[in-house]
């Protein structure tokens, strides 16, 4: 499955307040040097603390202790909020407590090369090997700063920095997420990261292409986090960005038509952010006026990958907005199509789906039509729209209107 690609576009000086008399108080001459310093204050100064600057090992810091893991009693629920498997022995919470316990000990002791020493990526020698699982680890990682309140954030942190030095795709590509989400994808902090992103996106004959489409696609939306924080400084981002998705779809395109690997059985490839790429494709479009482009992305958004968002600004480009805003509006059929119909599925899916802009534009139509006593084939009454437009704004977290 290909994404749609159309064509490209190119020390005081001063002692301490005296408790004297005015008179008795020193004076210091106007031609002194320490006549220029700062006024004595009664006022005791608070010692003001610096923010550190991030730097390559700011994550490698061990700012935790062995007591700051939890307890095997905390992962039981956070394990089943992230919909993990209740039979992987390996993540279990007695496991995943144990793994971070023996981490934890030994990055206080800082041994030189402890982190290739006692650790394993190989899940399949775990039986015959001593050394800790990174998958134990990076899955207690995310446990631990994926569900409020965040536990052992420093210890999670370390981690997951740990395993992209060591180029375990899982948590590099989970810290360069994070790195995304912050708007710190080039910070110096996420540097091993964003390295370990950038060789797994690389085509290379002697590796997995399991975790390229996540890694293209991590590398698409830094193009498009730069440009958004430079103010368009690099008019190459966008075309880079959009190269970016289509190599990460094409290789996913490759994976289900069973070509990915050569010898005719399907590639086990993973794309977790496709919905991520698909909406980013579409607002690119949407920047360069490439309106049906965006429509298309948006509807496999929509249709292949149910993504909420998607179903959203589709359904922003289905609506022309009418004047007084007491009906959808007319259809571009020719150009877009979708009818009413559509747009408005599109807009109480995206709004049941917590999307609040559309809850909340659901609930500004219902109100128009009350206020222009418009009666639909539903038969309210415009006090039932009112108080229909209340549970739109409800979903939105807003007041009622209705008393």
């Amino acid at each position: 499955m290909r994404l749609h690609n159309p064509p490209r576009i190119r020390s005081l000086a001063n002692p301490p307040h005296s408790s004297a008399p005015p008179s008795h108080r020193v004076r210091i001459p106007s031609g002194s040097h320490l006549a220029s310093a700062r006024s004595i204050s009664s006022t005791r100064r608070t010692a003001e603390k610096v923010r550190a600057v991030p730097h390559r090992d700011t994550f490698a810091r061990v700012r935790f202790t062995v007591a700051d893991v939890p307890p095997p009693s905390v992962w039981a629920p956070r394990a089943r909020d992230l919909l993990l498997p209740e039979d992987d022995k390996l993540i279990h919470p007695e496991a995943c407590s144990e793994a971070c316990g023996r981490y934890a000990a030994l990055a206080i002791s800082g041994e030189r090369g402890w982190r290739h020493r006692a650790l394993s990526a190989s899940v399949s020698s775990h039986g015959n090997d001593s050394r800790i699982l990174l998958y134990t680890l990076h899955y207690a990682a995310v446990m631990m700063i994926t569900r409020p309140p965040v536990l052992a954030g420093h210890l999670a942190t370390h981690i997951l920095h740990t395993g992209a030095m060591l180029d375990y795709a899982p948590s590099a590509l989970t810290l360069a997420r994070i790195a995304l989400r912050r708007g710190l994808f080039n910070g110096p902090q996420f540097l091993d990261a964003r390295g370990a992103v950038e060789r797994l996106a690389r085509k290379d004959s002697n590796s997995s292409p399991y975790y390229r489409p996540d890694a293209l696609t991590l590398l698409g939306l830094a193009q498009i986090q730069r440009q958004n924080q430079q103010a368009g400084a690099d008019p190459e981002a966008d075309d880079r960005a959009l190269r970016y998705f289509e190599e990460a779809a094409q290789i996913f395109a490759d994976a289900r038509r069973g070509s990915g690997d050569g010898d005719g059985r399907p590639a086990a490839v993973a794309w977790q952010w496709f919905s991520s790429a698909v909406l980013a494709q579409a607002r690119i479009y949407l920047r360069r006026g490439w309106e049906r482009a965006a429509v298309t992305a948006l509807r496999i958004g929509v249709y292949e990958l149910d993504n909420a968002e998607a179903h959203y600004e589709l359904a922003q480009l289905l609506r022309t907005p009418s004047p007084g805003e007491t009906e959808p509006g007319t259809r571009r059929e020719g150009e877009k199509g979708g009818g009413a119909g559509e747009w408005m599925n599109l807009l109480q899916k995206a709004a049941i789906s917590n999307v609040d802009a559309a809850a909340r534009e659901l609930a500004h139509l219902e109100l128009c039509r009350a206020d222009a006593g418009t009666d639909g084939e539903d038969g309210l009454t415009a006090r039932e729209r009112r108080v229909l437009a209340d549970e739109w704004l409800g979903i939105a977290g807003d007041e009622a209107t209705v008393n």
